[in-house]
């Protein structure tokens, strides 16, 4: 009896043992990812990597009191930058531009993006009947996707 005892008790601590030594499905951010990281942001450390897709890693941070997200590539080119900016923070000119081409809108959440071709706004945009991403780039150009249409008869 006081064998079967001992197996219980340890059986426990060897199943532990046993899963600490598998590995994790979670893939290794390569190092010519982390290199590039600590490249183009030497003042901070990442709190988080994600593979976004096959081919991009994103690490999350902090700076200068907001969080930031970066995109490299699986050989460490940079992709790009965001960060959340408050509604308010977004310039007339990239307002005026959305109103000359929505009317009734309201702006949900905005983020600063920068990428080898500049920067660009992504604007998160709710209409009566739509919920969509607006981008305006450096060059004033527009572009949207539908992000979910509003059943017809719901309200909020």
């Amino acid at each position: 009896m006081k064998k079967h005892f001992i197996y219980l008790a340890l059986l426990p601590a060897s199943l532990l043992v046993q899963s600490c030594g598998q590995q994790s499905n979670t893939p290794k951010v390569p190092e010519e990812v982390i290199t590039a990281f600590h490249e183009r942001f030497p003042e901070v450390k990442p709190t988080d990597w994600e593979l976004e897709d096959e081919n991009i890693w994103e690490a999350e941070f902090q700076m200068n009191g907001k969080k930031y997200a970066a995109n490299f590539s699986l050989n460490g080119e940079w992709k790009a930058t965001e960060h959340e900016i408050m509604v308010t923070e977004i310039p007339e000119s990239v307002r005026s531009i959305l109103y000359k081409h929505f009317f009734d809108l309201e702006i949900e959440e905005a983020e600063i993006v920068e990428t080898a071709k500049g920067t660009a706004y992504e604007l998160e945009v709710r209409t009566n009947e739509e919920k969509f991403e607006a981008t305006i780039d450096s060059n004033g150009k527009l572009t949207t996707k539908l992000i979910d249409k509003e059943k017809e008869g719901d309200e909020e």
